[in-house]
């Protein structure tokens, strides 16, 4: 080893030295071997948190974090991403993760009609306490009805210029497989390319922090899993974030409970926790009551013969009570 370090950061360099056009070339695609000296010697900013410990703010060349949201389907990750997009806005904490202070969110709505976005919204903010005549200032909704065409070169340079205009430093984009064009699939990595570049756009160019949201692979149960093997789609792109949330059924077969999880590439993994989804409130609520056991392929077998015998135990009463009625009538 000669001391040299390769960074490659978002394009910019630590010193401004001259150097031959190759060299310059080099430098312009973050590709830096006379910067040794102000890695090790230079103190970098603090992350400017978003969400603590998980999202982030670029600054000083260095791009916004990749996050993602994981859970499977029928998982209520809008509702999550939403009262997160939300909370952030507002500058109130998130399940125990702090936020410094509120922050500009733009939400990329691909999948819901306004309508329906909009009284989810509006019912989520009521229920939370935010006064939806101060947050709007913070937090813009995008519905796009052919999500698709956001990835076109010329809408996206837009796009990115605007968000960098706004000062927008989150941009949550529901759901991810949303991005996908006609003739691309998720299962098998055709079109990902795209949809990253769409992604590492805004994080480099806008400096903004995104959080992806994701539905879980079919087959098997998810609590099996491991938090980095979450998510549909390849494998390497699975494993292509900084932060992530995931989402489980809880082992208790109560539907209204998951489990949270989330995995930093920065920072100590925090414990799980048990939220419990309010269907008329819209939002999800800490239950730290609830030990946090996520539902595996053993719960699942373990509820399913709970169950079973809860019926048989149902019925036998049923049966007994019919008996006992008959008794009575008979006298």
């Amino acid at each position: 080893m000669d001391g040299s370090c390769i960074s490659l950061p978002a394009p910019g360099r630590f010193g401004d030295r001259p150097g031959d056009p190759k060299e310059d070339l080099l430098v312009g695609a973050g590709i830096d071997f006379a910067g040794a000296r102000e890695f090790f010697l230079r103190t970098l900013p603090p992350f400017d948190w978003i969400v603590e410990d998980m999202l982030a703010v670029g600054q000083d060349a260095q791009r916004g974090f990749k996050g993602d949201l994981v859970a499977g389907s029928k998982g209520r990750k809008s509702f999550f991403a939403i009262q997160l997009g939300l909370l952030v806005a507002a500058g109130r904490d998130v399940f125990g993760y702090r936020v410094p202070k509120a922050r500009k969110v733009a939400y990329l709505n691909l999948e819901l009609v306004t309508r329906g976005f909009q009284e989810r919204v509006l019912r989520m903010c009521r229920s939370l306490g935010i006064d939806p005549h101060e947050v709007w200032r913070n937090f813009t909704p995008l519905t796009l009805p052919v999500p698709g065409r956001i990835r076109e070169e010329a809408v996206l340079d837009a796009f990115v210029d605007k968000l960098r205009r706004e000062s927008c430093e989150l941009v949550i984009i529901d759901p991810q497989y949303k991005l996908y064009e006609p003739g691309e699939d998720e299962s098998t990595g055709v079109g990902l390319s795209g949809v990253l570049r769409f992604r590492d756009r805004i994080i480099t160019d806008a400096r903004a922090a995104v959080l992806m949201v994701m539905h879980d692979s079919k087959g098997g149960s998810t609590g099996d899993r491991r938090i980095t093997d979450r998510g549909a789609g390849s494998g390497f792109a699975g494993r292509d974030y900084d932060a992530r949330f995931v989402l489980t059924p809880h082992a208790d077969g109560d539907d209204s409970h998951v489990v949270l999880s989330s995995s930093s590439r920065y920072r100590a993994r925090r414990p799980d926790r048990t939220l419990t989804f309010d269907n008329g409130a819209m939002v999800f609520v800490c239950a730290d009551e609830i030990d946090p056991c996520q539902q595996t392929s053993a719960s699942e077998g373990e509820a399913r013969v709970r169950k079973a015998r809860e019926q048989r135990l149902d019925a036998d009463a049923a049966l007994y009570a019919r008996v006992i009625d008959n008794i009575i009538g008979d006298r």
